[in-house]
Parts: C-alpha cells; structure tokens; sequence
C-alpha cells in the first residue's frame, strides 16, 4: 500500500462536530495515517469550509448535520 509521500495529490478530510474530544481524536487519527485535517465545530462553519476547501471526505457528527451538504448541493445544480 503506497504512503502519502509517495502520492503526488493530497488528501483532505473536513472533521465536523460540536464535540471537542470527537474533533480531536478523529483528527489525530487522520493525521497519523498522513492525512490532512480541517476542523469545524457546527454546521455552519462545516458548510463554509466544505464550499472553500473542496475535501475528499467529509466526517459530520448527527443526522441533520448530514443533510445539509445535499440541500446545498441541490441549490447549487438547479
């Protein structure tokens, strides 16, 4: 299995929760796998950073908080 140092693209996963300690551990994990992080701490600032950075994957804390990226979404292909 190839390493992050050996692959020419980034990958970047935007960890959204209002918990602190659920942010921080998926963080750490992440980030020792070779991954880079971005945090938010609600649903706003999730969407905000989901618009401005474009992540792989994205890793949200609640049911609501995963239908807000399709709303959105939706808006932006009609």
């Amino acid at each position: 299995m190839p390493n992050q140092e050996t692959l020419d693209w980034r990958t970047l996963v935007l960890v959204a929760d209002d918990e602190v300690v659920t942010r921080t551990l998926l963080r750490e994990s992440l980030e020792q796998a070779g991954i880079e992080v971005i945090e938010a701490e609600d649903g706003l600032k999730a969407l905000q950073s989901f618009t401005e950075t474009a992540p792989e994957l994205v890793a949200m804390g609640g049911v609501e908080a995963c239908a807000a990226p399709r709303r959105y979404l939706g808006r932006l292909t009609r």
